[in-house]
């Protein structure tokens, strides 16, 4: 795996903070094996959403209502809480890991498109979180303001999977 920070497009200065105090912590940055299970499991598109198969509801179906548009249906299924008993270094590592690992995932099994990886470390709970969603015109799930997220470390990327010309983050 790259350097901490170089997995990022973009990621606010919480997130930079973090990377940095934990630069020096050892961790092999290999989460648990519940975690891996959900990427050998893959994804699976349904109404247009690309969802991990682990995650989709058996009669899901798109709702405008509930989800607000497909990007915020996709976010809000497509996420794991990587939380570890250990120290912040091992959490961070871990959620990185899952990322790249993820990133790697959606390239081969995900239908082609631009896709968003997003890590998160919550600072009240020290709980850290990675998502996904397909990136679409006019919808996005992070604010524009990464520094608004006040109580998060908030980093993401892009990767085109399929026939779109590669950014090789992981």
């Amino acid at each position: 795996m790259k350097g901490r920070s170089a997995i990022f497009e973009r990621c606010n200065s919480i997130m930079k903070h973090l990377l940095s105090e934990v630069s020096t912590e050892s961790s092999d940055g290999r989460y648990h094996g519940e975690y891996r299970s959900v990427l050998e499991n893959g994804v699976t598109e349904i109404d247009s959403c690309v969802i991990l198969k682990t995650f989709a509801p058996d009669s899901f179906r798109f709702s405008e209502q509930y989800y607000g548009d497909r990007t915020g249906c996709e976010a809000y299924l497509n996420h794991i809480h990587i939380d570890d008993e250990g120290n912040k270094a091992r959490r961070l590592d871990d959620a990185l890991a899952f990322a790249c690992d993820l990133c790697s995932m959606l390239r081969q099994q995900a239908p082609p498109g631009r896709y968003c990886i997003i890590v998160t470390y919550h600072l009240d709970c020290r709980s850290t979180a990675v998502r996904f969603h397909r990136v679409r015109v006019n919808e996005w799930w992070l604010s524009d303001d990464l520094d608004g997220y006040a109580q998060e470390g908030v980093g993401y990327l892009v990767i085109d999977v399929g026939n779109l010309p590669s950014t090789e983050a992981c």
